[in-house]
């Protein structure tokens, strides 16, 4: 069993006249996250957009340092890239989190957790969703090798309920779905991005994407327990909860008397 908290668009301000520079609104969030995580929450991830849009680029950095400092008295924090969070470069972003790639893996009670970087800037600033082939090809010999089960994170969706949320999801998730559905290797999918909590179920995978943290004065996150039984999604503030029982295929193997009329069939 694993359990971990899932947070995304914190979109936290910066006020200057506080020493942590986090608004007393946004603190008080992550007071509450720390005030119901129990000891045996495992790790924290943030799936992107933990800055506003409204801070000045050169006090980015502090910001993001002082969010991730608070995280991190939790429970060990992981992380992605949101659109918003490109007020750092994403040299910075690495350097901040003291990542060696963009990509990542690691295991924890017996479950892989993969975090993709799905944010792309282009040469004109202009940011699109995309796992580029490089990650798509590392995913691909990843899930092809583990014994374990994986669970990814991405900050945008790979898969939504609803038709007109589709140009929010990534640009080649078509792609990126058969990978992770064929695979039976994938328990769960998380993103963030959408201004509203979502959930979908396909090829046995479920998909969940995050309520935003900013929407409201509440915490809005997500307290998730993948084990064998299947997945436990305890939502808080504008989150929806969900419970996904594990499905099992009965596999018959075939017998002697079944190979042989098979092959009398063929001729």
């Amino acid at each position: 069993m694993l359990k971990f908290i899932a947070v995304s668009d914190f979109r936290c301000d910066y006020e200057k006249h506080n020493e942590s520079c986090i608004p007393e609104v946004s603190q008080k969030k992550l007071d509450f996250i720390e005030e119901v995580t129990g000891k045996n929450v495992r790790f924290i991830a943030d799936l992107g957009d933990s800055l506003s849009e409204n801070i000045p680029p050169e006090n980015a950095p502090e910001l993001f340092k002082n969010i991730f400092y608070a995280y991190d008295r939790i429970a060990d924090i992981h992380s992605v890239m949101g659109e918003h969070d490109f007020l750092l470069t994403k040299e910075k972003y690495l350097d901040l989190n003291d990542y060696a790639m963009r990509y990542r893996a690691f295991d924890h009670s017996d479950y892989r957790c993969i975090f993709l970087d799905s944010c792309v800037k282009d040469s004109d600033d202009n940011v699109y969703f995309e796992i580029d082939d490089e990650q798509i090809m590392w995913l691909s010999r990843l899930l092809g090798k583990s014994h374990r089960p994986a669970i990814i994170f991405t900050h945008a969706p790979i898969a939504v309920s609803d038709s007109t949320d589709e140009d929010k999801t990534i640009k080649n998730s078509s792609r990126l779905r058969e990978l992770i559905e064929t695979s039976n290797k994938v328990s769960l999918v998380v993103s963030g991005h959408l201004n509203h909590s979502d959930f979908v179920y396909s090829g046995n995978v479920p998909y969940i994407t995050l309520a935003p943290m900013c929407g409201s004065d509440d915490a809005t996150f997500a307290e998730i327990t993948v084990s064998s039984r299947g997945v436990d999604i305890k939502g808080y503030g504008n989150q929806n909860s969900h419970t996904v029982p594990k499905t099992t295929e009965k596999v018959t193997k075939p017998t002697f008397f079944s190979k042989l009329r098979k092959i009398f069939k063929r001729k």
